[in-house]
């Protein structure tokens, strides 16, 4: 069966082993080894000159999408705990103490200015 990566506006945006119908997608096929290769690890290939070809920046892209995935990973429980602080508070139905207060307007802050990249 043969083996295929699709490429639209020059950009890799899939593989399969049939034909996609998709107006504007090129349908490349490639030997079973690339697209095995391609389903582990996407970032392996690029799209250049009508081919498909081994992507010489490989290890800088791979360790930029490990950063962002630790950064949005680090968001996600950022906010999360961030949420479950003040989620603990209102159900006690009490106010931190001045110092507990402070220190969480500081983490607040900080969250805002370097995840968020909001000035508060």
């Amino acid at each position: 069966m043969k083996k295929y990566i699709f490429v639209q506006d020059g950009k890799i945006n899939g593989c399969g082993e049939a034909v996609q119908l998709t107006e504007g997608v090129q349908n490349i096929e490639v030997s079973e080894y690339v697209y095995n290769e391609f389903i582990q690890e996407p970032l392996l290939y690029i799209y250049s000159d009508g081919q498909i070809v081994e992507n010489s920046n490989y290890e800088n892209e791979k360790q930029k999408e490990f950063i962002e995935k630790g950064l949005k990973k680090f968001q996600m429980n950022s906010i999360f705990w961030i949420s479950n602080v003040f989620e603990h508070f209102v159900k006690m139905k009490s106010k931190p103490k001045e110092p507990v207060k402070h220190g969480l307007i500081i983490i607040i802050r900080k969250f805002m200015i370097y995840v968020l990249n909001i000035k508060a």
